[in-house]
């Protein structure tokens, strides 16, 4: 249940805050005067380069952080770094290079979790049951997330998207009081 809670708190994250990081550079391009169409392309860029950059590293580097600090660790720097994180990538930006560098920070945090249930959630389950386990953990998580996405897509309507995804990414401290 906890691998379960865990995994769909990081798939609800993606889907909630790391997807958002496309709509993020737009607006922000948008409000500093950028025409809508050159922001448009532009935002495609900045999450289809920098977001995933930081992705990637954070996909490689959680393996290793698992292996020196342990599991509940590595996965409460990632938890806390993705509630920190995302609001920052949301307010603090004055240039837009900063936005390019929040983003992949942002993306860095909210997704290199990931790589980390592969590690931890065979280790949960007697060798016997561990592929079931951890599969039931992984992709059960993603009916957990489901619902999630409704909930991202009914805030993001009501409230500003920065505050939206700030607001979403409260769900990694329902991922730290399941590590422990």
């Amino acid at each position: 249940i906890c691998g379960l809670i865990l995994a769909g708190v990081g798939l609800a994250g993606y889907w909630g805050v790391y997807v958002a990081g496309q709509d993020i550079a737009r607006d922000f391009l948008l409000k500093h005067g950028m025409a809508p169409a050159a922001a448009e392309q532009e935002a495609k860029r900045a999450y289809s380069y920098y977001q995933n950059i930081g992705n990637a590293i954070g996909l490689f580097s959680m393996g290793p952080l698992c292996a020196w600090l342990g599991r509940r660790r590595a996965f409460f720097i990632m938890q806390t770094g993705a509630l920190i994180s995302a609001p920052l990538a949301c307010f603090a930006p004055t240039t837009y290079a900063m936005q390019l560098f929040l983003l992949s920070v942002m993306g860095f945090f909210v997704n290199g979790m990931h790589a980390g249930y592969a590690v931890w959630f065979p280790e949960l389950f007697p060798a016997r049951l561990r592929a079931t386990g951890a599969g039931i953990c992984f992709n059960g998580a993603r009916l957990l997330a489901a619902t999630a996405l409704y909930g991202s897509a009914w805030l993001k309507s009501k409230i500003e998207l920065r505050q939206a995804v700030s607001t979403l990414a409260m769900v990694y401290v329902i991922g730290l009081i399941v590590i422990f």
